[in-house]
């Protein structure tokens, strides 16, 4: 039985994958590859919370939201893209698990307001809310504005 549901899960993987948009790469000089933290209101959890997230060159992204050095709400991971001045995410897992990425929840498009030295604010096309993000320095395996990883 064990082995049914892993080859199940499995296919469901592959099938998701299939059924994944793949964004191009950016171009490696893009001025949002880096780390950046915002403390921002977010609607899903009804409070303001801050948000680290690494874009990577390669087109991936992993954003930690927190409320605390401690208290990490969720992480998600995903691919990551800008064109003309719009800037759109595909999350494809949430807390390390696949997500269904046909779902528009796990979608999201944003303009970009500015991108003034190291600030960039952001505008939710859809949840018409903007939001701030600061440059900070990445290191390996940050999820949090310290750059340490909160948790056991």
């Amino acid at each position: 039985m064990p082995f049914r549901t892993f080859a199940a899960t499995f296919i469901a993987l592959i099938a998701l994958s299939a059924c994944t948009p793949k964004f191009p790469k950016p171009d490696p000089e893009d001025a949002l590859v880096g780390c950046w933290s915002g403390e921002d209101f977010q609607p899903e959890y009804q409070r303001t919370v801050k948000s680290l997230i690494n874009r990577s060159a390669d087109g991936s992204f992993h954003i930690a939201f927190i409320v605390n050095e401690q208290d990490v709400l969720k992480i998600e991971e995903g691919q990551w893209h800008r064109k003309d001045g719009i800037y759109t995410t595909l999350t494809q897992r949430v807390g390390g698990r696949p997500v269904d990425t046909r779902h528009a929840l796990y979608t999201d498009v944003y303009d970009i307001q500015s991108l003034v030295d190291d600030v960039l604010t952001l505008r939710h096309q859809k949840a018409d809310l903007s939001f701030v993000a600061r440059r900070v320095a990445c290191t390996a395996g940050s999820t949090s504005p310290s750059g340490t990883r909160p948790g056991p």
